[in-house]
């Protein structure tokens, strides 16, 4: 799949209040058919056809991995789901996401990937959920004033979870799935664009998207949640469990690929490092500090180990050349 695998988590998460058991493989090698699979088998289990407002409502922007934290980077709430909708979850399977202006409105119009059993508008569901619930962690506000015209038939009794999940006006047996609100909710300006260092996060959201899709490695899904939380960065006890092993369980697997947790984490913070001293003027004390260095003469201490030279001479030399590093110098190869 091209998504964060905390999208699948999510979908697990609620399986697990519904105290379902779906003997779901490990999220990290879970694949595009194996999620279809494990949702139709929850909609089958649970009889719920718009369980999908769940599965949605679970997914905030720490969800979305390093995509999440660069939405942030971005001067207005429009440029943010501009960016977590071009690279969110399915795209490469069929799912299709357009964003309209005009002088006061701004349309949102999603075509789902699947239909799945019993539950046809599952995809649908989850999306303008999940769009409510990064709309309101940036700004703090309801979608109250917005319309959100579903293509799927009247019910005879909407589903109350509609009026929890999404605060928009709700008109069903519409021509297109879309959600319809004042262009004022969305031009407003996100505070954390002031952080320069947010920026480093959509830069590498950015890199990685365009050019990789997340295969089976464990090692690449802890890298990717090291990235998209930054500094102070997780423990593996954290990581472990959010990938749904034990300590002892992903350090095996680990080894078993040829590495381990200090290792992908000196990787990630070399990266970082690098990002910081060729696209910001932050000094060599400030870099330290971003990456959750204590005292500054152990991570001049560490980069040099790294890169063979000090962070100031790599900072001249790497500012005097033509190319700086990029993303795949820190995530394994792409597959093809």
């Amino acid at each position: 799949m091209d998504s964060p695998q905390l999208y699948i988590a999510a979908l697990l998460q609620v399986a697990r209040d519904r105290n379902v058991d779906l003997g779901a493989p490990h999220p990290v090698s879970i694949s595009w058919e194996q999620y279809k699979e494990l949702s139709t088998k929850l909609v089958d289990v649970t009889g719920d056809p718009h369980i999908g407002l769940e599965i949605g409502g679970h997914i905030n922007l720490a969800a979305h991995g390093a995509l999440g934290y660069a939405s942030l980077s971005c001067g207005t709430v429009a440029e943010s789901l501009e960016l977590l909708t071009k690279y969110g979850p399915f795209r490469k399977q069929g799912a299709r996401v357009e964003l309209a202006f005009s002088k006061d409105k701004m349309a949102v119009t999603y075509w789902p990937p699947a239909k799945i059993r019993g539950a046809p508008s599952f995809f649908i569901d989850m999306f303008f959920s999940a769009f409510e619930r990064a709309t309101y962690e940036l700004t703090g506000e309801k979608m109250t004033e917005s319309r959100l015209e579903l293509s799927i038939p009247s019910p005879r009794h909407q589903d109350p979870r509609y009026k929890k999940y999404i605060a928009a006006k709700i008109r069903f047996s519409c021509s297109v799935n879309r959600l319809v609100g004042p262009i004022s909710n969305y031009t407003k300006v996100l505070s954390a664009s002031q952080i320069p260092a947010t920026a480093i996060h959509k830069r590498i959201c950015e890199d990685y998207l365009r050019s990789s899709v997340l295969g089976n490695s464990i090692a690449e899904g802890v890298k990717l949640h090291l990235l998209a939380n930054g500094a102070p960065f997780p423990a593996i006890s954290e990581v472990s469990t959010e990938l749904g092993f034990s300590q002892r369980t992903l350090r095996r697997r680990l080894s078993e690929e040829g590495t381990n947790f200090q290792k992908l984490l000196d990787e990630v913070r070399n990266f970082l490092a690098t990002e910081y001293l060729t696209g910001t003027d932050l000094s060599v004390e400030a870099v330290a500090a971003a990456l959750g260095y204590a005292n500054h003469t152990n991570f001049r201490r560490a980069f040099t180990k790294w890169n063979q030279a000090t962070p100031g001479a790599f900072r001249k030399a790497l500012r005097e050349s033509t190319s700086g590093p990029h993303l795949s110098s820190v995530l394994p190869e792409r597959r093809r």
